[in-house]
C-alpha cells in the first residue's frame, strides 16, 4: 500500500509541477526568447538548429576578455545551421543592458531575460558559462570558462 501511495505522490508531483519527471535541460516545444534588438525567438525559430546559449556577467573579467573570440565566432556561424545567444547573469534593465553591449563592442545577439528555467539548466554557479543543444532541443554540452572562436567550432563538429 505504501509503495502505490508513493508511486501516486510521485506522479501527481511530476504532473502539477508541469514539467514531467524527466528534469534533463532541454528546449522546450513552447518557448519565447527576446533578444535586446526587440527582435523575438520561439521554437520554430529554434527547431533543427545548433542553439548555444552563452552566460556573461558585467563583472567576470574573463567574460570581458573573451568578447572579441565570441564576435569572432558570432560572425563566421550566423549563415550556418547556429544560433548563438548571449544571457547576461546580472539581469540587468533594458537600458544598462544595451549600453554594457555597447560599450564591451558585443556584436552577437543578447537575450533580455535569462532562459535557465525554461531549459531546466538549474542554477548557474561559474561564469562564463556555455550551453550547447542539439537541432533536437537536447543538451549536448556544457562547460565553464573562458572560450575561443576555435574551441566552439571544434565542440560543434566534435557533436
Amino acid at each position: 500500500m505504501l509503495k502505490k501511495l508513493t508511486i501516486i505522490i510521485l506522479c501527481l508531483c511530476c504532473f502539477l509541477t508541469n514539467t514531467g519527471c524527466e528534469r534533463k535541460p532541454k528546449i522546450p516545444q513552447k518557448i519565447t526568447l527576446e533578444e535586446t534588438n526587440g527582435q523575438i525567438l520561439n521554437a520554430k525559430d529554434l527547431k533543427r538548429k545548433w542553439v548555444v546559449f552563452h552566460y556573461w556577467a558585467s563583472w567576470c573579467s574573463p567574460c570581458r576578455h573573451e568578447t572579441r573570440e565570441l564576435n569572432a565566432f558570432y560572425k563566421k556561424i550566423q549563415n550556418k545551421n547556429v544560433i548563438f545567444l548571449g544571457v547576461n547573469y546580472d539581469k540587468l534593465p533594458l537600458d544598462d543592458l544595451k549600453k554594457m553591449l555597447e560599450e564591451n563592442n558585443v556584436d552577437y545577439p543578447n537575450l533580455i531575460q535569462d532562459p535557465a528555467i525554461q531549459l531546466r539548466l538549474g542554477e548557474i554557479t561559474q561564469l562564463p558559462s556555455t550551453y550547447i543543444f542539439d537541432p533536437q532541443g537536447r543538451l549536448r554540452a556544457h562547460f565553464s570558462g573562458k572560450n575561443t572562436a576555435a574551441e566552439l567550432e571544434k565542440i560543434l563538429v566534435d557533436l
